[in-house]
């Protein structure tokens, strides 16, 4: 595999910059919300992603088995 030395330079460069970017927004966040913490933020963010993701893997189910219902057979 055989990789440029531009290539490489440019995907450090970006993850630098990215780094850099998210501590500046970082620091103008919390001097508008000094009460705020980092943790908490993230706590929210998992808590709510991963139940409405398993919300509408429910709803998915519930669809599904309604597709797929078995006739009676007596």
């Amino acid at each position: 595999m055989n990789i440029k030395e531009t290539a490489v330079t440019n995907a450090a460069n970006l993850s630098f910059f990215m780094v850099n970017f998210s501590y500046a927004l970082l620091q103008l966040f919390q001097q508008q919300n000094p009460a705020y913490i980092i943790g908490e933020g993230i706590d929210r963010f998992s808590f709510y992603f991963w139940m409405r993701r398993s919300w509408l893997v429910f709803q998915k189910l519930i669809f599904l088995s309604s597709l797929t219902r078995i006739p009676d057979l007596v």
